[in-house]
């Protein structure tokens, strides 16, 4: 048998076909591979389309605007919340920092300070209703995350809360004993509440009201005391629902007034004082007053007429206090009265003169700082006679020939009749007298640097003008007291005696003597 090969052979023009249509498979997948990129390209970058969230937390951040002045109670104000298009609902919460703010919720006109919400899907915009319930400088709105696989956080800061400002209107001029009238302008309702504050000294409030309709409520006051100044403030609370329905209440406005211009009584004079000078006062309008009655107290007591139109009054006591006076106003059976504060400042007047006399001698004393207008009266105990008694100079002559310690006393009248009494020992010698002249005493003797300290003992209570010396000194650290301390020009002294000498002067002008020797060894 021949040898055979058998062999099947495919037509070139089938396999080509097969080529062709294997292209066209791939080619097709290819075109449609790229379709679908483009079309989730286009769908990533246009935020108008949904995004995909399912199995994983998304962080996503909105920006909020709206109002950066508003006004508290000034009705509520819109915000917008803008956000990402999603296909899911996003939960949210929504509180305010800095001012207080509260926030319109799905039920009717009812507020709550957090509000926690659902974005719809879908929603781009998201509107925030604030009530604005109290001022801030530097408030925030925050918008966080609450149970939801899409987390959002926006902000709003430095929103500057503001208080609109609430006038008052009020007679520019006015008398003691009117009444009058303030008013403001507001969108009240019958639950408004409004507190007025004033001076209960100066006013008696007749009556308030309140309109509604005309938007305005109003105070009456009756003057009952004069005033140079004073305020007179409102506040108005306004209210909102929570979501239960309960009424919250916030302050909504204030506002302030200051009366100045009215026509009465005033006095005249100085508010910063010496004590026991003299100062006059008058008051204003002296023709409409009558039954006039200047009131002392334990700063001050007036001089004379109590009762006229002026008073002249000596301050006696340092400090802070008042002058006073009461009357009665045109015809008015009302008793008023007027006052202005008053500082006074201490001062301190006292005996002066030389203390120590001399037997025989004459010696004058005064009065430092001595009110004007005042006299004195001076007495004295203990073997003096005066010169005189009634005066501002006092002079003590003919001394008994005992060495005593009399006293001088002065007795200081003011113009209103207010007393101040001063006292003063006198220190009287007789040269004819005997007395001790005393001892010196070493305090401290250094014998290392050559120097002593020693002091006078037991020396007479009129001596005065202490000379201190000693031999080989180089210094004596003090002369005119009763001790002293003495440095030496070599340590040779203290190998036998040093003698320390003080000299010391009588109120007639002796000088006297005390000297001792002291052996040191070195």
């Amino acid at each position: 048998m021949n040898g055979y090969i058998c062999s099947t052979t495919i037509p070139q023009s089938i396999l080509i076909m097969k080529k062709k249509n294997i292209f066209f498979v791939l080619l097709i997948c290819l075109i449609s591979s790229s379709c679908n990129k483009e079309e989730q390209t286009d769908e990533l970058q246009d935020k108008d389309f949904y995004s995909d969230v399912t199995t994983r937390a998304s962080y996503i951040s909105g920006t909020i605007t709206g109002e950066m002045n508003p006004y508290v109670g000034d009705g509520y104000y819109t915000y917008d919340l803008s956000i990402p298009i999603q296909k899911q609902a996003v939960g949210i919460r929504i509180s305010a920092v800095g001012g207080e703010a509260r926030f319109k919720t799905n039920y009717q006109e009812r507020f709550e300070s957090t509000w926690v919400t659902q974005i719809p899907a879908g929603k781009k915009h998201f509107p925030i209703n604030v009530l604005w319930t109290k001022a801030g400088s530097n408030s925030t709105l925050m918008v966080r995350p609450e149970k939801s696989t899409i987390e959002l956080t926006a902000d709003l800061r430095n929103i500057n809360v503001k208080m609109k400002p609430m006038p008052i209107n009020a007679p520019s001029t006015f008398e003691l004993g009117d009444t009058i009238t303030l008013w403001c302008n507001y969108p009240i309702n019958k639950d408004t509440d409004i507190k007025w504050t004033y001076d209960k000294n100066l006013f008696a409030e007749i009556s308030q009201s309140a309109s509604v309709t005309q938007g305005k409520f109003q105070i009456d006051l009756k003057t009952i005391q004069p005033s140079k100044e004073s305020d007179i403030r409102v506040e108005v609370s306004d209210f909102f629902l929570n979501s239960i329905g309960n009424k919250e209440y916030f302050v909504a406005r204030t506002g302030s007034h200051k009366l100045s211009n009215m026509i009465a009584p005033q006095i005249s004079g100085n508010t910063l004082l010496k004590q026991y000078s003299t100062y006059t006062y008058t008051l204003s309008l002296s023709s409409n007053l009558s039954n006039i009655q200047w009131v002392d107290n334990e700063y001050i007591k007036c001089i004379q007429d109590k009762n006229g139109y002026s008073v002249k009054l000596n301050p006696i006591k340092a400090g802070n206090s008042q002058v006073y006076v009461s009357y009665n106003y045109k015809n008015s059976i009302e008793r008023y009265h007027s006052s202005i504060p008053i500082t006074i400042d201490a001062v301190f007047p006292d005996i002066i003169g030389n203390k120590n006399i001399c037997y025989n001698s004459s010696k004058s004393f005064s009065i430092k700082d001595q009110p004007s207008g005042s006299s004195v009266q001076w007495r004295t105990t203990g073997g003096t006679s005066p010169q005189n008694y009634i005066g501002d100079i006092y002079t003590c002559k003919n001394i008994s020939s005992t060495i005593t310690m009399p006293r001088l006393y002065a007795t200081i009248v003011l113009p209103s009749g207010f007393t101040i009494e001063k006292e003063s020992y006198l220190r009287l010698f007789n040269p004819n007298a005997s007395f001790e002249k005393g001892n010196l005493v070493p305090d401290q003797i250094d014998a290392v640097n050559a120097n002593i300290t020693v002091s006078l003992m037991g020396y007479p209570n009129w001596a005065t003008n202490f000379t201190w010396s000693s031999t080989n000194v180089s210094e004596i650290c003090i002369q005119g007291q009763s001790w002293t301390c003495i440095s030496y020009n070599s340590f040779e002294v203290w190998d036998n005696e040093v003698e320390i000498k003080v000299a010391y002067q009588s109120p007639c002008g002796e000088w006297y003597e005390v000297s001792e020797m002291f052996p040191i060894v070195h």
